[in-house]
């Protein structure tokens, strides 16, 4: 790169010097170059104006002394000046008649092909001299961060990476480590090039409360996007994103935040106000996948029927990390050929590929016609080609599969309505292949099993790849043994103790070394301290009677439940509707509900607060076919108790203290009483013990220190040897 040396005499304005370096758009560039002042205002002649030099690169208008300064300028190829974004690069203020040597790290702007150097602002008698100017393109491995001098080290050489606005300056802390003070004005920092769709993350430390997009007395501070190097000043052209309080109070504190860049920008700054920031830094964020071995101590959140939400949330839904980190559920319904066979037209989903997600078939028996008489002739090499394109696609997910396999006995009036309905023909068709067995073992081979098969078969049978979740079974460990990837758990209603649901699918998912999902549902049935909350929760009425802030589980429940699904061991947490419970959008831009705020909070504990794995010292064995459910009770809600069932209530009514938390006047009053508090805390798991290939449950039962073998299995030699075997390596069966 060539280098040149000039001696300038500066007039009361911008003097015609072009330097002329030749450069690449869009590349980062560093100038290095000695400048003194030859005639004019310095701190050699005048040392009390050494007072003032660490306002060094603020705006000449503000100072009482004019001194000689450098600024630098882009030129495209027709030599046209490119125009600087609204308060530019500051012009870097000569202080010194010694020779100093500065540099200057920036990118490029998209149509640049020459760099600039020339005098700015000074005096009519002022003479600055430069020498030795030299450019170099600076590596991938040198720049750790997107924006540039964010720990502000620079400050007493350069303050490159920043403009100083009003009278904001550097303060030199101690050699190499400065801070930027804007009390009394603001800093603006450098443009840096961003992807559309790039998940970055923003940090700073302060030496006072910091609160990100706020405009409190407090250090503040921004992250904009623009769409292009020269329309930062076009307001309607920015996108900013704007945050709720980070850190309340302290003395020295650091936010993060990640932000995913808007489609259509191509470029960011940071703006800092009102403090005192000592690094303010933006670097790329690359989520990691899920581990899916057991003990992952990964947790992720999961937007539930994202569908065009985050679009219509914006700018509020990409400003957040709590939000931006979430995983989307994706919705496709089947389409049917005209010979009459369904497919589903994978071609047509359109995931965000910097965002991981699940996808949802509607595999329901709401969509009865197709659930019951659909007849599915998969394109398989369209999805292998699916697969291979999406590698953040997590898995398919259907739930309620117990709810829906009873469906037909229990309420078959349900199959007739709908989004699409069975004709009273066709319900007949499917009753007279549906009865209820005479025994529970029946029930799993005759209603649930051809159900579970009917979801593989809807699902590509493809079973490692479906999430398979029950809000009122406890018969995870059934899907978990036949194949399934992943597990969930539905949790709602006023009168159910949730826990029952996570002991049974926690222990399912350790035993078979799977995943689980927490799905925590609004809908309350009966009242609450006297107000009536039969309905749904939503932030905001929408116009149907059961739906609204009064309505549905209480926001203690949610959040007691939410923090829980975290301690529990939960891989996944997703909250049901949450476009209608964690937002207000009535009367103004998107803003967070009550519970988006509490959500955040408890996002950034998740991030704060490593847990570990969760004690879980005891083991409940209990049989495949027992059948509980959320409400305890004889075997799928039908099948008459045996003395061995007894065993189970028994043993969870002291656990979970049903003498206190499932009282009749509970109950009969619609007390909410969703989670139960006792003596022993949530340290119990159920295994399975009896299925015909036991190697799961032999290789599990040794990581809990003590066993409650609960029910009757006959005579059962192989369950005898392993228990033998676990007592013999310390176990304690009880």
């Amino acid at each position: 790169m060539r280098r040149a040396i000039w001696v300038l005499m500066c007039g009361g304005g911008l003097c015609a010097f072009a330097a002329g370096l030749p450069v690449k758009p869009l590349t980062c560039y560093e100038a290095t170059f000695r400048a003194r002042v030859a005639k004019g205002p310095n701190v050699e002649d005048s040392p009390q104006l050494a007072d003032i030099v660490p306002i060094c690169a603020c705006r000449a208008s503000v100072l009482a002394v004019k001194f000689a300064a450098v600024q630098w300028r882009f030129m495209d190829a027709a030599g046209k000046s490119i125009p600087r974004p609204k308060e530019g690069a500051s012009p870097q203020t000569l202080f010194s008649r010694e020779w100093k040597t500065y540099r200057y790290r920036f990118w490029t702007p998209e149509n640049a092909a020459r760099f600039d150097l020339f005098p700015v602002n000074g005096a009519k008698e002022n003479k600055a001299e430069l020498a030795d100017v030299a450019l170099r393109e600076v590596p991938p491995e040198e720049r750790k961060t997107l924006n540039f001098n964010g720990d502000f080290s620079a400050a007493d050489d350069i303050p490159w990476g920043w403009q100083l606005v009003g009278s904001a300056l550097f303060h030199n802390v101690a050699p190499g480590k400065s801070s930027v003070n804007t009390m009394d004005g603001h800093v603006n920092g450098d443009l840096f090039p961003v992807t559309p769709g790039q998940s970055v993350r923003l940090t700073v430390t302060a030496s006072n409360p910091i609160i990100i997009g706020s405009n409190h007395e407090q250090t503040n501070v921004r992250l904009s996007f623009y769409p292009s190097y020269v329309t930062p000043a076009k307001k309607d052209k920015v996108h900013r994103v704007v945050d709720p309080p980070v850190s309340p109070a302290g003395t020295h504190a650091t936010a993060s935040h990640v932000y995913r860049v808007p489609d259509g920008m191509q470029w960011a700054r940071i703006s800092v106000w009102h403090g005192i920031a000592e690094k303010i830094e933006v670097t790329e964020c690359d989520r990691p996948r899920p581990a899916q071995e057991r003990g992952s101590k990964n947790f992720r959140t999961a937007w539930c029927n994202v569908g065009d939400a985050r679009s219509r949330l914006e700018p509020l839904a990409s400003s957040l990390e709590s939000l931006t980190s979430m995983v989307d559920e994706l919705r496709k319904r089947e389409s049917v050929r005209p010979d009459g066979t369904c497919y589903f037209d994978l071609s047509a989903i359109k995931p965000d590929k910097h965002r991981d997600f699940f996808l949802n078939l509607r595999s329901r028996a709401s969509n009865a016609k197709a659930f019951y008489l659909g007849k599915f002739v998969h394109d398989q090499a369209g999805y292998r080609r699916f697969l291979e394109a999406h590698p953040n696609f997590l898995g398919f997910e259907s739930w309620e599969w117990g709810n829906d396999a009873y469906l037909p006995i229990r309420k078959p009036a349900a199959l007739t309505k709908g989004t699409n309905p069975l004709s009273r023909s066709e319900l007949e068709q499917v009753l007279a292949r549906v009865k209820l067995p005479s025994s529970r073992d029946g029930f799993v081979e005759e209603i649930l099993r051809p159900v579970f098969d009917r979801l593989l078969e809807w699902h590509y049978n493809d079973p490692k790849r479906l999430l398979l979740g029950e809000g009122h079974y406890c018969i995870g460990h059934l899907a978990a043994y036949w194949g399934v990837g992943q597990l969930g758990i539905e949790t709602t209603r006023d009168y159910m103790l949730w826990q029952i649901q996570m002991m049974f699918c926690r222990g399912a998912a350790r035993q078979f070394g799977v995943p689980w999902k927490w799905y925590v549902a609004s809908y309350l049935s009966g009242m609450e301290n006297g107000v009536r909350r039969d309905g749904s929760y939503f932030a905001e009425p929408d116009g149907r009677p059961w739906h609204g802030p009064q309505y549905g589980i209480s926001q203690s429940a949610v959040k007691r439940a939410t923090y829980l699904t975290y301690l529990s061991g939960a891989n996944w947490y997703e909250r049901e509707n949450m476009t209608a419970t964690h937002f207000l959008v009535k009367d103004g831009p998107p803003r967070l509900s009550d519970e988006g705020r509490m959500y955040d909070r408890f996002y950034a504990f998740t991030r704060q607060v490593d847990r570990g794995s969760p004690l879980v010292p005891f083991a409940l064995l209990v049989p495949a076919h027992r059948g509980y459910t959320r409400k305890s009770g004889p075997a799928f809600d039908r099948y008459s108790y045996t003395r061995a069932d007894y065993m189970l209530d028994a043993i969870m009514s002291v656990i979970l203290d049903f003498p206190r938390n499932k009282r009749i006047e509970n109950y009969t009053n619609h007390v909410e009483r969703v989670m139960a508090n006792s003596p022993y805390g949530d340290c119990f798991d159920v295994l399975t013990p009896d299925f015909p290939d036991q190697t799961a449950f032999a290789r599990t039962i040794g990581d809990y220190r003590a066993a409650f073998l609960i029910g009757d299995y006959g005579k059962n030699g192989e369950l005898a040897k392993i228990l033998q075997k676990y007592v013999a390596e310390g176990g304690v069966l009880v």
